[in-house]
């Protein structure tokens, strides 16, 4: 029986395409691999999750000097050939596939292309400026003058686009379990964590643009900490400077002991602490006054770009490769190339 999680709905870029057509699409991930299917009916994608596996590709990899060991290539095998099945008798008439930071990484990545292949899937094993790309397709539906940032376990991207053109900064090897382990984890204050990460930040993203509204990907548990609510009830939500800053003065006035406990007991600390440095960043770096906390999978963005560039119009979301310009010296104002 095929588990529907979540169900969501973007708004499609572009509007004329056939009523439910659908196609699945699959992140393949660091520690989770997942299928949502999605369709576009009447202008209007929507899409579900209907299943994860938890494969952990990032920690194989550690294990095994760079490479996915031959029984996690084999996990991987089964899972997607039954996620396969699974689109299939959804009625899913074609079968995308987007693999970031583990597999990009790893020195045997063509083993899993050789899998995808013989499976029928189509995979992209996006870089981590195609990652962000498609993290904002996922985050907005397509809509333009957005700043969207991710911090995943273990890479950051942060992407705009004014409907033309698309930029972004972004740090491959840095996620919050980096970000944790380098800058938080032997802090004896988050005072001196905070100035830390926040002076590598500085280094690695800055020129980011104003004037455009701020979304944050999964960002509900850090969000969930500074409101005082659920994680679930975060999604949805704009979290304001002033909150977000008062959270952390909290935090700063720990002695080392309740410092350290909170670290070793707060459950996702990693995520959260890290996520809260984060977020202050790109807030003061896109001259933001607040963030919106978004929840979208992955493959939703591949669902919404397949889409788009189907329907019949002759403006199709065709995102230019970022040069070593952009990401390094793009001044803020710059989005039209």
């Amino acid at each position: 029986m095929i588990s529907i999680d979540k169900t969501c709905d973007v708004v499609a870029p572009r509007r004329r395409q056939r009523p439910h057509d659908q196609i699945c699409a699959v992140d393949i991930g660091s520690k989770n691999v997942k299928l949502v299917i999605g369709g576009n009916e009447d202008g209007h994608v929507r899409t579900r999750l209907l299943t994860k596996e938890t494969l952990q590709l990032g920690t194989d990899i550690q294990e095994n000097e760079g490479r996915i060991g031959s029984r996690k290539l084999a996990d991987l095998r089964e899972v997607l050939s039954r996620f396969a099945k699974m689109g299939a008798t959804t009625g899913a008439g074609k079968m995308l596939a987007i693999a970031t930071h583990a597999v990009r990484n790893a020195v045997n990545n063509q083993d899993v292309l050789d899998i995808t292949r013989e499976l029928g899937v189509d995979l992209d094993v996006a870089d981590v400026e195609r990652e962000g790309v498609v993290g904002y397709l996922a985050a907005t539906g397509g809509e333009g003058d957005r700043i969207v940032s991710e911090l995943g376990s273990r890479s950051c991207q942060v992407t705009w686009w004014n409907g033309a053109v698309f930029k972004s900064r972004c740090i491959d090897d840095m996620g919050y379990e980096r970000a944790f382990g380098t800058f938080i984890e032997p802090a004896p204050d988050f005072a001196n964590a905070r100035n830390r990460y926040r002076d590598y930040l500085c280094d690695h993203m800055c020129n980011l643009p104003g004037s455009m509204q701020y979304v944050a990907l999964a960002s509900k548990s850090m969000a969930a900490s500074v409101i005082g609510c659920d994680k679930d009830d975060a999604v949805g939500m704009k979290v304001h400077r002033s909150a977000l800053e008062k959270r952390i003065s909290l935090i700063e006035d720990m002695d080392e002991k309740h410092f350290d406990l909170m670290k070793s007991t707060l459950k996702k600390a990693d995520k959260i602490l890290s996520g809260m440095i984060f977020v202050e960043h790109i807030l003061d770096a896109s001259f933001s006054n607040d963030v919106v906390i978004a929840e979208a999978e992955l493959p939703v963005g591949l669902i919404v770009e397949y889409f788009s560039n189907q329907a019949d119009h002759t403006t199709r979301i065709e995102p230019r490769r970022p040069t070593d310009e952009d990401r390094l010296l793009g001044p803020a104002g710059d989005l039209g190339g």
